[in-house]
């Protein structure tokens, strides 16, 4: 849950060139004589929610590395631009606009290299990111990635509609997005919400603050809505991913925002012309939906743990 991390965090803002990003890092600290590097992990969350939505995940795994007597890690979550408590940014919220804040906020803090996890949007990110700054990356974990040309909803076209969606937008998209949250509950984003009544509970509120409290936050998600590739996807940047970094795609069965259809598509576009196909896996997770780390939390966490340890 959110208050009991029991792990020292530093916290805080670093100012990229596009705007003062917020974020958080979690040490399991190496021994006084250990000379070697921190192994870093950093993860990139989707368009709506923020980096609170990594909370559980990061607990879970520090806790088992510490109970098997690992030391040595750093796992940093953060917030994108425009979600949680980092600012909005000026500009358009494109790809390449994500993709620099990666690479920035992980120079500022020091990540020579890193396993990057990426959900839903950001996994799409995680993913081009990798193609581009290859010799960063050292493991990759795609969880439900919007990698594959996604069907965007009516309501979605209609808002990103030159001239007229964006002053529809202005006028309702607030009361819209809350009015949403609370008939839904974010049920397109679990396949049995009713078994994790308090994830679901924990998310709507967090979703809630940000739409009431964060000033940039509903230009920005109307933004990323406009401009970032979700309806044309990113396949072509993932067949770049060089051959060397394993890759491990985990996937809700039940997934109805990324569907689990285009896991396979996703998947092969990765492994290409891979002489050794087992470096890029499919993890197909069968009660769980779009953040099945949330859902399918031990199974999930045991793999992922598995593969980046």
């Amino acid at each position: 849950t959110r208050s009991k991390m029991s792990f020292p965090v530093e916290s805080g803002h670093v100012a990229l060139q596009h705007g003062r990003t917020y974020y958080e890092t979690y040490t399991l600290a190496k021994d006084d004589t250990d000379a070697g590097e921190y192994i870093h992990v950093l993860c990139i969350h989707g368009i709506t929610l923020s980096s609170f939505v990594y909370k559980r995940l990061v607990s879970a795994l520090l806790t088992l590395l510490d109970a098997d007597g690992n030391k040595g890690v750093k796992m940093t979550i953060f917030d994108l631009f425009g979600r949680g408590k980092s600012e909005a940014a000026p500009g358009d919220n494109t790809l390449d606009l994500f993709v620099t804040q990666v690479h920035e906020l992980s120079e500022a803090l020091g990540m020579k290299h890193m396993h990057l996890i990426g959900l839903s949007m950001g996994g799409a990110i995680a993913g081009v990111f990798t193609s581009r700054f290859p010799e960063q990356v050292t493991k990759l974990i795609l969880v439900s990635p919007a990698a594959a040309p996604l069907q965007i909803p009516l309501l979605g076209r209609i808002v990103t509609l030159p001239y007229i969606g964006p002053s529809l937008y202005w006028m309702f998209g607030q009361r819209m997005m809350l009015a949403r949250l609370q008939r839904e509950r974010l049920k397109e984003n679990f396949m049995y919400p009713e078994r994790i009544p308090e994830i679901v509970e924990e998310s709507i509120q967090s979703a809630m603050e940000q739409i009431q409290s964060h000033p940039g936050f509903v230009q920005a998600f109307h933004s990323t809505l406009t401009h970032f590739p979700l309806q044309t996807g990113v396949l072509e940047h993932l067949a770049l991913i060089p051959h060397h970094i394993p890759v491990l795609v985990v996937w809700g069965e039940g997934d109805e925002v990324t569907p689990f259809a285009a896991s396979e598509l996703v998947t092969n576009t990765i492994r290409g012309a891979r002489e050794d196909k087992a470096s890029v896996r499919l993890m197909g997770v069968p009660d769980a939906g779009h953040i099945a780390f949330l859902e399918a939390a031990d199974t999930v966490t045991q793999e992922i743990y598995t593969f980046l340890f």
